[in-house]
């Protein structure tokens, strides 16, 4: 566990142009300490509301699987297929757009 928070602190200090990176970052550190806690969902929808515009397909769905596993984890099925129907938009409208 010490290794993988040591990873995620040096992380942390990388210089990145993106956002949602350190943000994730955040919440990854959260779910060493504390597994699917209100902290680390609150960080992921801080991500959705405020990144979401500026994430590639790649990290919208990593995002969307994130978030539906926690709603899973907490059996609120109803916020998990909310996601789940939202990684199928999201690999629809990327598929079309290879098109």
């Amino acid at each position: 566990m010490e290794a993988c928070e040591k990873t995620i602190r040096q992380s942390v200090k990388a210089k990145t142009q993106y956002p949602a990176y350190t943000e994730l970052l955040e919440w990854l550190s959260q779910m060493v300490k504390h597994p699917y806690s209100k902290t680390c969902i609150n960080i992921l929808k801080r991500i959705e509301k405020d990144q979401l515009q500026n994430m590639g397909s790649k990290t919208k769905l990593f995002l969307y699987i994130a978030m539906s596993n926690h709603y899973q984890h907490e059996h609120n099925y109803e916020m998990a297929n909310h996601y789940l129907k939202k990684i199928i938009q999201e690999n629809m409208t990327t598929a079309i757009e290879l098109n």
